[in-house]
């Protein structure tokens, strides 16, 4: 997916108004194993060697962090943890003499694709599709790789997370009003826009009670 830096802006229109988005380093936000769900164990910064069963996740010189991927696979597996092998399109196609819309992985070389007749249901088919190519153990092994490789992107300044603040365009930039979010991974791709169409909603809302 896209990543989106800090500095950073792109505008868009709804109705007859237009809006700048402004991308910022979301400076207070920890590192996603102690702040968000879903990730697998991390140990502490340590000095000693790595263990059976655990990734060197990094490594200032002396100091380091360790993934541990025999734990976080049981975690995988206890929680149901799923994904896919990169990043899914989805867009309509004509399928059986009816249009549809059309699931899969970009670049994916197994080249699974499923249809549905919505976007809903043509993502549930292709995970659906994945998932039967794997065993529960396997699923789970894939599941925490992602997890591991993720958290490493992250440690290797690949990725970081953000804030989105959306204003006006006409809007003076130092006392017009605008609505944020933060916490969002900088490697979200359209999922920015998504952010920046409803933040200016709600700053139009806010204006109207106003």
């Amino acid at each position: 997916m896209k990543n989106h830096y800090p500095g950073e802006t792109f505008n868009f229109t709804i109705g007859r108004v237009e809006y700048v988005a402004e991308i910022y380093q979301d400076d207070s936000h920890g590192a996603p194993w102690e702040e968000c769900d879903g990730h697998g164990e991390v140990s502490e910064w340590t000095t000693r060697q790595k263990r059976p069963g655990e990734f060197l996740l990094n490594d200032d010189g002396r100091w380091k962090l360790y993934y541990d991927f025999a734990a976080s696979c049981r975690i995988a597996r206890r929680d149901g943890w799923g994904g896919l092998p990169g990043d899914m399109i989805v867009d309509r196609f004509a399928h059986s003499g009816a249009r549809k819309f059309r699931a899969f992985v970009a670049g994916d070389k197994s080249e699974l694709t499923a249809y549905g007749r919505d976007r809903n249901a043509a993502t549930s088919a292709l995970y659906a599709m994945y998932r039967a190519t794997m065993t529960a153990r396997q699923w789970a092994a894939a599941a925490a790789m992602r997890d591991y490789e993720n958290l490493r992107a992250w440690c290797n300044d690949e990725w970081c997370y953000i804030g989105i603040v959306v204003r006006r365009a006409d809007d003076c930039t130092c006392c017009g009003a605008s609505e944020s979010l933060w916490g969002i991974e900088s490697d979200c791709g359209d999922y920015a826009l998504e952010v920046a169409k409803d933040l200016a909603k709600e700053l139009g809302t806010s204006k109207r009670a106003a």
